[in-house]
């Protein structure tokens, strides 16, 4: 587990990144990008949707923002937890 502070306007995750582990918000607020829609995650929000070792979102700062990393290289690794 690692925690990580991210500036305002930072990619923390782009489409189609390997995944490394999954992002739990703790301050802050991050921008999920889709194909024509946009939702805001706040405290608590999990960055992570992941398909097989593959982001299928981009995710982006909407303000400075603390994230805890939480590591996993597949979903398959999230079952064990």
């Amino acid at each position: 587990m690692e925690v990580l502070k991210i500036p305002k306007g930072h990619v923390i995750v782009k489409r189609k990144d390997k995944v490394k582990g999954l992002y739990l918000i703790q301050d802050g607020s991050v921008i999920q990008k889709l194909d024509f829609a946009e939702i805001t995650l706040r405290k608590n929000g999990i960055i992570g949707s992941l398909r097989n070792d593959e982001f299928v979102n981009d995710f982006i700062a909407a303000e400075d923002t603390t994230v805890v990393l939480l590591p996993c290289k597949n979903p398959e690794e999230l079952k064990a937890v």
